[in-house]
């Protein structure tokens, strides 16, 4: 097995200029894109696997008196996370049904799969394996490791994993910034923004059918990324939405 050794991302300023006009993708710019990827992927022969990289709810004020890991959604933080179940649901899941939950353990992150839930229960099943994680709070305050940790986090479970995760499913990931931004970003290719309550729907690129071609070539691309080349090195994934949820919605 290839051993992953992520190099630290330089500071987000200095990777502004290597962008250029490449704007960072967010819910709208996705939106075209999302409706031709769901068209295809509907297609049996086009079903890949996707990983879906969900930042949790807006929660309450770190006041001093809470600790950090204990902190809640706020009720227009729960509010947008039913909002995204829902358009998460409609344009992304339905072509490739979960099979698999990676969550952090935090209160915020555990109350944003409940939201999840609660909403679109025939998606987010409550029935669906489950694992809350220390690992993935305690990675996303680390500057460049969270993609290294989640690919080989997604190695170990889906070796073990007995919820048949095939091809044409979805993995879900629920945790925290920066994280999961420096994540998404990585894995597709491309500047992500995610706000709370917002998923990055990523796909396995073409020559990838299976989720242990896509994790090995993941695992390949982090050996032989360089420092230089910043967050845009990847291209086994490519991203198909960027899915926020509204309180208004």
């Amino acid at each position: 097995m290839v051993a992953l050794q992520l190099p630290h991302h330089p500071p987000r300023h200095s990777r502004v200029a290597r962008r250029r006009q490449q704007g960072p993708v967010t819910s709208s710019a996705a939106t075209h894109t999302t409706r031709t990827a769901v068209a295809a992927a509907a297609q049996p022969h086009r079903q890949r696997p996707r990983l879906v990289l969900l930042r949790h709810g807006d929660a309450e004020a770190d006041s001093g008196g809470v600790p950090d890991h204990q902190r809640r959604l706020t009720p227009a933080g729960a509010a947008a996370v039913r909002s995204l179940a829902r358009r998460l649901a409609d344009e992304c899941t339905s072509v490739a049904p979960v099979r698999l939950v990676l969550c952090s353990d935090t209160v915020r992150s555990r109350e944003t799969w409940q939201q999840l839930v609660e909403e679109r229960p025939e998606t987010f099943s409550d029935n669906l394996p489950v694992r809350f994680l220390s690992s993935l709070y305690t990675v996303a305050c680390l500057d460049g490791e969270t993609a290294a940790h989640l690919t080989e986090l997604l190695r170990s479970e889906l070796a073990s994993s007995d919820a048949g995760v095939g091809a044409g499913s979805s993995v879900l990931c629920i945790g925290h910034n920066r994280g999961w931004e420096e994540a998404a970003a990585w894995f597709a290719g491309v500047p992500i923004q995610l706000q709370a309550a917002s998923a990055a729907v990523l796909e396995a690129a073409d020559g990838h059918r299976d989720w242990a071609t896509v994790l090995d070539a993941t695992a390949e691309a982090a050996v032989t990324h360089q420092p230089q080349a910043g967050p845009l090195a990847n291209t086994a994934w490519v991203v198909r939405a960027v899915v926020t949820g509204s309180v208004a919605s």
